[in-house]
């Protein structure tokens, strides 16, 4: 696709003062002593604004990245982060890989190389989500998520650091439950939601990944047909996302709610939840997969204005 192709192009562009950042600040990096409180600070105020505001966002990690000082770890978090940013805000698929790459080659922790391999999957499925079908990497993306379940719930990490475990564990499966809900096959599916089913008991029942796995679950029992059993379930995601304020989740989520209602006859409240998500449409250009949400969008809207008077 060539706007894809020219956009590829741009992001690499825009990346390169990104890299020569990274570059000026690991050669210093013997200056400063770390400091791991401001390193997690900035780089979760960072992740708060990727969405709203991602220049800010990168100054954020970089931020992170010198208060990291010499400290391989601090570093590989903070890369990883502005690796992500690279591929998720600037489409600079090859700057990400290569940030990555670096990042992995540090002496990390067994949580900071699994977020790694996470964050790195989505690389492979970015042509996915950008609206071109690209079977092959949807594939090393659900292969290399695996890979990071497979390091990170080894019994031995539980045990040392549950806490670290369970929430890099459901970060990992998070990711993986919704590349398989968009793209997997209905084998994957029926896999996947088992593994759900398993992790959900481990997750403090307040967590906003507990909404994240059952929408996900839903949209994967959604696409098999079984519109009555996932209308309620993506009923209740869509709440819980608005709740915890993962708005263009709850609008996407909103949406596909409103599609299963309708498909079982249920229009006044079909139309009902879909007014709730057109309430939201603002919010989804910052999601980081926008053109399925879109399409999404347009799709119920086609399905309820084709057969009513909306």
């Amino acid at each position: 696709m060539k706007n894809l192709k020219e956009l590829l192009k741009k992001g690499e562009k825009r990346a390169e003062s990104v890299m020569r950042m990274i570059d000026k600040i690991l050669q210093e990096a013997y200056l400063v002593t770390p400091s791991p409180e401001e390193v997690r600070k900035n780089n979760e105020l960072g992740v708060s604004f990727i969405g709203k505001d991602p220049e800010r966002a990168v100054q954020l990690y970089f931020e992170a990245l010198e208060k990291a000082g010499s400290d391989q770890d601090l570093q590989a978090q903070s890369l990883g982060n502005i690796g992500d940013y690279c591929r998720k805000n600037l489409g600079a698929l090859n700057s990400a890989q290569k940030i990555f790459d670096q990042a992995g080659k540090m002496e990390i922790s067994i949580f900071t190389r699994v977020r790694l391999m996470i964050m790195e999957a989505m690389i492979h499925s970015w042509r996915s989500e950008n609206g071109e079908e690209d079977s092959e990497g949807i594939l090393q993306n659900i292969t290399m998520l695996r890979s990071a379940i497979s390091l990170i719930s080894k019994d031995e990490n539980e045990k040392d650091s549950p806490e670290k475990t369970i929430q890099t564990w459901g970060f990992a499966l998070s990711r993986l439950t919704g590349i398989i809900s968009m793209w997997g096959t209905v084998e994957q599916g029926k896999m996947v939601i088992e593994e759900i089913k398993f992790f959900l008991p481990r997750l403090d029942q307040d967590s906003e990944k507990v909404g994240q796995l059952i929408g996900n679950m839903a949209r994967i029992i959604m696409n098999n047909g079984s519109f009555s059993e996932a209308a309620p379930l993506l009923l209740e995601t869509a709440v819980d996302n608005e709740a915890h304020e993962l708005l263009p989740h709850a609008c996407f989520t909103y949406a596909l709610a409103a599609e299963c209602y309708w498909k079982i006859n249920k229009k006044r409240l079909a139309k009902k939840i879909f007014q709730l998500a057109l309430g939201l449409e603002d919010t989804i250009k910052s999601c980081s997969n926008v053109n399925f949400a879109k399409k999404q969008i347009a799709k119920v809207r086609n399905l309820i204005e084709a057969n009513s008077t909306f």
